[in-house]
């Protein structure tokens, strides 16, 4: 048993892999559209993937970075301008 496992585990592979060119980003633009759509699309509270990114974390990130924004510029979204805030208690 030894033998063969041994044999199959060390033997050498002369398949060789054609190398391929630099893949270019995606076809289209990224608009705030189509992330917004995406984040919407995430389910809260699933298992990561196999990268161990979670769809909250990707959520916090993006809710970082709108934040970040907005220390940088001083200035809120206009979307923000539009919505009411209702605190819930939740006691």
């Amino acid at each position: 048993m030894r033998r063969y496992f041994s044999s199959l585990l060390n033997e050498t592979n002369e398949y060789q892999l054609e190398e391929e060119g630099k893949v270019k980003g995606p076809i289209w633009g990224v608009t705030g559209q189509l992330v917004e759509q995406a984040l919407k699309s995430i389910k809260v509270g699933k298992a990561p993937g196999p990268s161990g990114v979670t769809s909250d974390l990707i959520k916090a990130a993006v809710l970082l970075q709108v934040c970040v924004s907005i220390e940088q510029e001083g200035e809120d979204p206009e979307q923000w301008a539009k919505s009411y805030t209702i605190p819930v208690y939740k006691g």
